[in-house]
């Protein structure tokens, strides 16, 4: 099935009925790593599942997603092995 068929037949549709405001696909990337940050997963985890190269990547799309304590530190969580 090629993309646009499945955006237009499936994906489109279920916005409409969610209710949610039309998106493209790929931001549903953006979303998934955003949610994985904020609940303070692994960078390095994080990394593989995008399928980013390199963490430099990773941390320069999604750095303001990084989850901080209260003196602007990044979580200790978030680098933890």
């Amino acid at each position: 099935m090629c993309q646009s068929h499945m955006l237009s037949r499936h994906f489109f549709p279920a916005l409409v009925a969610a209710k949610i405001p039309r998106i493209r696909f790929h931001d549903l990337r953006h979303t998934y790593a955003s949610l994985k940050f904020e609940q303070g997963d692994n960078i390095i985890y994080i990394s593989k599942q995008m399928g980013h190269a390199s963490l430099h990547t990773t941390l320069t799309r999604y750095a303001k997603f990084i989850p901080k304590d209260n003196d602007g530190n990044v979580l200790s969580k978030v680098t933890e092995k």
